[in-house]
């Protein structure tokens, strides 16, 4: 990175000081900053600044490829005073190494919606205390997609997204290298990531307009059946949230979502004791057009709400039966993987 635009950026968004009362309280929290962004389009993260409700400024860290997986945590960096005010605003510039395009600017952050959630915390699958929020996490996606979520625990909620618009990004802003180029910078790192499309094979976009598709919430719930006793199911969606539901019935809450509706599935696991008492675990694993699909033909062919996805191990097999439900009609996923062990 440039070390002069670090300056005059840093110094820019730092000046905006927040107007307040000077009997004004902004209250602080114990969180840090992590970045994200799909496997299969790894993003090079320049510069990132966070405008916090107090002042201050926080950065989350740069000069680096990010491939986590949608709505996994990234680096941690932990520096300075671990209380911090809720974050205002994102300055942020990415490049696309698929696309090869550069994408960044300023955005106002949902401060209220996320000191809220602090305050709260995430609901906790073992009961008691609530989960501290330990990480505000942004994602950076194809077409300038920007995904903002609150992490603690294994939950991970949505708390807004936003778009971004292209913008040019000088070679020498990511390579101190004169002989590089923005295609030999992508393949150096591609060649490592995803080898398959270094040569720009695959190259092919995404749909426009995906990641707010995978925003989007469905009126279903989880259900999984059996003669055993269940203990916890977890799930992860499209939008990157992670949720557990309770199996057994003997949790406060019946899970720890928030929102209405639920993303589509991408994968689960839930744990159960058989009749025996031995402990089981399995794990599922959803093909995401199968699941497009199926969810599309139950929408469109009934009226019935809420729709239920159905977890079905089978012992004998070692494998996890799983139907999407909706009255009468039900879909079987064929394409899952699934697989169930005795730990």
């Amino acid at each position: 990175m440039n070390a002069l635009a670090f300056v005059a950026l840093a110094g820019a968004i730092g000046s905006c000081q927040p107007s307040t009362s000077e009997n004004t309280v902004i209250s602080k929290f114990e969180w840090y900053a992590s970045e994200s962004a799909p496997k299969d389009y790894p993003a090079y993260l320049l510069t990132s600044f966070l405008l916090l409700r107090d002042g201050n400024t926080e950065g989350l860290p740069s000069d680096r490829v990010v491939s986590t997986g949608w709505g996994e945590l990234g680096s941690i960096q932990l520096i300075g005073d671990p209380l911090k005010a809720p974050p205002e605003k994102l300055d942020i510039r990415w490049y696309d190494l698929l696309a090869r395009t550069g994408f960044g600017g300023e955005i106002d952050l949902d401060t209220q919606n996320i000191e809220d959630r602090m305050r709260a915390g995430l609901r906790n699958e073992d009961g008691g205390e609530a989960h501290r929020i330990e990480a505000v996490l942004f994602g950076m996606a194809p077409g300038g997609n920007l995904a903002v979520w609150v992490t603690g625990g294994r939950v991970t909620h949505l708390v807004s997204m936003h778009r971004l618009p292209m913008i040019e990004i000088p070679i020498a802003d990511m390579s101190n290298d004169p002989a590089d180029t923005h295609a030999t910078f992508a393949n150096r790192y591609l060649d490592l990531l995803l080898p398959e499309k270094a040569a720009g094979a695959n190259r092919t976009p995404p749909p426009e307009g995906q990641w707010q598709a995978y925003a989007q919430r469905s009126d279903y719930r989880p259900l999984v059946t059996g003669e055993f006793t269940g203990d916890l199911l977890w799930m992860t969606f499209l939008n990157g949230e992670t949720d557990w539901f309770d199996l057994s019935g003997e949790r406060d809450k019946p899970s720890s979502v928030e929102a209405p509706g639920l993303a589509l599935p991408v994968k689960a696991d839930f744990t159960w004791t058989g009749p025996t008492g031995r402990k089981f675990v399995a794990l599922v694993e959803f093909d995401e057009a199968e699941v497009r699909e199926a969810f599309a033909r139950l929408s469109n062919g009934t009226d019935a709400r809420p729709m239920v996805i159905e977890f079905e191990p089978v012992e004998s097999t070692l494998k996890v039966d799983v139907f999407l439900r909706a009255g009468k009609q039900f879909y079987r996923f064929e394409k899952l993987k699934s697989v169930i062990s005795a730990p």
